[in-house]
């Protein structure tokens, strides 16, 4: 059989190239094999099961995911393999964020925190940075934000030691989101640098969509419409090109909100359904509820 870490390095490059079913079809043909020899490969199969979980969650797939998540998290369990349990606990959180289920997001991350806690060193940092941030998260929406930027920083701290670029760029854009909130307009507009999205044009383009419906938001507070437009465009153009399905229906629904600001409550209303075909699609209840709200609102 090919090497692990072999496979894992060649699905990396295709996830990276967000080439998610062929890093998909060689993960499954690398379990296939580990299934062959289990005595032999046992330890591979929590971290070829979390790979197979993160691509099928890029692609949008939940249900798939969370399969693959618990059989690693199975595996790794009975492996006592505490960094990746550790890793997959929080990936399993960030799946329960998704669909709105709040108490299990915080119980798979304060397992991952309770891991992380007794435990330091380098190969654990990974593991530690994303249960930090999965927990910025949680807080964020639970609407705590001074727990959340404290997690998003501790996270930021930890991908910046490790020169993990994009996971870095991604927490600072959550940072800004929160400055946002608070009316911290300057500054937020000092983080959105074109230096910044250089940085992340050339280093980290997977997340282009995050940069411009972050900045697309503070374009809309500070009443810069059309400019909001054109980013909110860009943003949506890049997560269909990136597979950032996550954030799609976060921009039509920001779409939504910048129509019903300019009075447009036809547009508003087709692009709060844009946003709600993926938010029920993908069973996220809680985005499915508020945007139901927005919809009646148009009609009203």
């Amino acid at each position: 059989m090919q090497d692990t870490l072999d496979i894992l390095k060649k699905a990396d490059e295709l996830i990276e190239k967000t080439e998610f079913q062929s890093a998909i079809d060689i993960l499954n043909e690398a379990v296939r094999k580990i299934e062959e020899n289990p005595i032999l490969y046992e330890v591979d199969f929590p971290v070829v099961y979390k790979k197979l979980g993160q691509c099928h969650g890029l692609m949008g797939d939940i249900g798939e995911a969370n399969k693959f998540f618990k059989e690693g998290l199975t595996s790794s369990t009975r492996n006592l393999n505490e960094i990746e349990k550790t890793d997959i606990l929080a990936s399993l959180a960030y799946l329960e964020l998704d669909t709105g289920n709040l108490y299990d997001a915080l119980k798979y991350a304060a397992k991952a925190e309770d891991i992380i806690s007794e435990k330091r060193g380098k190969k654990l940092s990974t593991a530690r940075a994303n249960t930090f941030y999965v927990l910025g998260d949680i807080y964020f929406r639970e609407g705590d934000i001074e727990k959340a930027e404290d997690y998003y920083k501790k996270a930021r701290v930890i991908y910046r030691k490790w020169k993990l670029e994009e996971q870095r760029t991604s927490a600072t854009l959550d940072i800004v989101k929160i400055r946002i909130m608070e009316g911290n307009y300057i500054e937020s507009g000092l983080y959105l640098s074109e230096k910044l999205l250089d940085k992340i044009e050339s280093k980290c383009p997977r997340i282009l969509y995050k940069y411009y419906l972050v900045l697309g938001k503070l374009e809309v507070e500070t009443k810069q419409y059309d400019s909001a437009k054109e980013n909110y465009e860009k943003a949506l153009n890049s997560a269909k090109n990136h597979y950032g399905e996550r954030y799609i229906p976060e921009i039509y629904e920001a779409m939504g909100d910048l129509a019903v600001i300019e009075g447009d409550n036809v547009k508003a209303k087709n692009y709060y359904n844009k946003a709600l075909d993926y938010y029920q699609e993908r069973n996220r209840t809680p985005h499915i509820e508020r945007v139901e709200i927005k919809v009646k609102q148009t009609e009203g």
